[in-house]
């Protein structure tokens, strides 16, 4: 008896671009018509034996015995060996040269590579695939000759498995697609096995990664230890390059990078530099902010400007953006991680530690603000607002390492209100007090947000200029004793005019860095002492360069 011709809608069919161009692609528009394809090719194994010219029963009942064989046992639970054996058991019984195994992301849409992961890391994920058609599975695996299947769990379509090129060389024929058909329901239950067991494995590894971090910002007392010791760990534990604290200006709308850490180490400025309409960049986050507490964009550009021109790190490849709130739960800015040359996709796990990692930072940061508003206390001249002795070493310090890092100038200068004595003596403290008030505030006016100046001493001032040559610092010390020389200071014992004299002194903290910070700052508080000690002793109401 001839055999029936078998229906064409009977057979196993490969998605075609041209009649279903959505068919793999995500977001639930394609599984109608994944389950339409997969009802089919389950429809041509329940046809009679004598409808399937060349494919007996027992052939049949052979190949799926060889499947159970080979894939029906334990597997090994490290992930190279894994994804090796499956490979090779999948070549074993489709008789092909090459395979994929694409699993589907149901809350992204998209489908990773399964055959990349090999690496017992919870921080990367293998590739991830947006788009995929009969001629997209060619591309991946570098063949013409290509036929997949779908695995399934509990009835749900959940990955692709492709083979490609027949070991004889012969194209794939009816038998091959029964093949691969009976294959994929073994190979589902390992793939989705090793997805569990995997996930399960990665637990410790993700908590202990927690325990980290959460350890490095509880012991941290104050933002610039919080922030290094969250960048730094970051870095050390996530596939990032570097990262910065990027503070928001609600006014103008900019962002002031605050801090900053890359391969040559950490810095912080007031402000590192400027990144233009950050309000903008953090805008973002309302399209994503009721989904995750993150924004991952990829890539190296956003509009028309690269990411390594916004943030001004070179060779930037993605960027990470966390955004921090106050205490009243108003964006302050963002923490900002980057990936530089080339980048490594970042798996789930790697996104929920960053996300928990976000919560403590803000939690930390608002011990911190307490704990730096007791210190600010501590560390204020309470007449003039001008930081003391003891804030000043400490912030002179840290911008000691940082000249010496960035090779960049440093200037100190000594400033002393000329006859102030006379002053206090003629026209009683109270108006002293007045004029030394006035007289701080007139130096910050004109001096930077990175410029510190400290109450030294009575009518003592030290102004410490970084990024700032010794011509600068001199042009910045004659407009103030010009504006000084001007003012008028109104008292309740009446108008009064004082003079300043000045001592500047270049730091060359590129030289003899054999030399500890407060050694530096000691032999340069002297050197511009003695600069103003020449200032009062040439008449006053001058500014003296120190010797070279």
């Amino acid at each position: 008896m001839a055999a029936k011709q078998i229906p064409k809608t009977a057979k196993t069919k490969k998605v075609s671009d041209d009649k279903t161009p959505q068919a793999l692609t995500a977001a639930g528009t394609h599984y109608t018509e994944l389950n339409r394809l997969d009802k089919n090719a389950k429809a041509f194994l329940q046809l009679e034996p004598a409808t399937q010219p060349g494919v007996s029963v027992q052939d049949m009942l052979l190949m799926e015995l060889q499947a159970a064989r080979l894939l029906n046992v334990d597997m090994p639970d490290e992930p190279k060996q894994f994804i090796h054996l499956l490979e090779t058991r999948i070549r074993e019984i489709t008789g092909s040269r090459k395979n994929i195994i694409l699993i589907l992301d149901e809350e992204s849409g998209t489908y990773t590579c399964l055959n990349d992961d090999r690496e017992d890391n919870f921080a990367t994920s293998p590739r991830e695939l947006t788009w995929i058609s009969d001629h997209y599975l060619q591309d991946l695996l570098g063949s013409e000759q290509v036929i997949h299947s779908f695995l399934h769990h509990q009835g749900n379509i959940f990955g692709i498995i492709a083979i490609a090129d027949k070991l004889d060389g012969t194209a794939f024929n009816l038998r091959d697609e029964i093949v691969l058909e009976q294959l994929t329901q073994y190979l589902s239950v390992q793939v989705n096995h090793y997805l569990v067991l995997k996930h399960s494995m990665l637990l410790p590894t993700i908590q202990k990664t927690l325990l980290k971090i959460s350890n490095r910002l509880l012991s941290a007392v104050d933002s610039p230890a919080i922030f290094h010791g969250a960048l730094d760990a970051l870095c050390t534990e996530l596939p990032f390059t570097g990262g910065q604290f990027i503070q928001l200006d609600r006014q103008t709308g900019q962002g002031h990078v605050l801090y900053q850490l890359t391969r040559q180490g950490f810095d912080m400025g007031n402000p590192i530099r400027e990144v233009d309409q950050f309000i903008s960049l953090l805008s973002l986050f309302q399209s994503q902010v009721w989904k995750h507490t993150y924004l991952y964009l990829k890539g190296e550009m956003l509009g028309d400007k690269t990411f390594s021109e916004l943030f001004g790190l070179p060779a930037i490849t993605s960027v990470l953006m966390l955004p921090m709130y106050d205490r009243d739960q108003s964006l302050n800015g963002a923490l900002v991680l980057f990936q530089q040359h080339q980048a490594a996709n970042l798996s789930k796990e790697a996104l929920k530690v960053v996300e928990q990692v976000s919560e403590l930072v803000t939690s930390a940061c608002g011990r911190a603000k307490i704990l730096e508003k007791a210190l600010e206390i501590a560390t204020t001249d309470e007449l003039t607002g001008a930081v003391n002795r003891r804030g000043f070493y400490t912030r002179f310090e840290a911008e000691v390492d940082r000249a010496r890092r960035n090779q960049t100038p440093m200037c100190l200068a000594m400033i002393d209100i000329d006859h102030f004595k006379s002053v206090n003596d003629t026209y009683g403290h109270l108006s002293g007090d007045i004029i030394l008030k006035e007289f701080a505030a007139l130096i910050g006016q004109n001096s930077r947000k990175s410029d510190l100046l400290c109450r030294f001493g009575g009518e003592e001032f030290a102004l410490m200029l970084p990024e700032t040559t010794i011509h600068s610092a001199t042009e910045l010390l004659e407009r103030l004793r010009r504006k000084t020389e001007k003012k008028v200071f109104q008292t309740p014992a009446g108008n009064i005019k004082v003079t300043f004299s000045a001592g500047i002194n270049l730091i060359e903290t590129a030289q003899e860095l054999w030399k500890e910070p407060m050694q530096v700052i000691s032999e340069g508080l002297a050197r511009a002492d003695e600069a103003l000690y020449e200032a009062k002793q040439l008449g006053r109401n001058r500014i003296v360069i120190a010797d070279e």
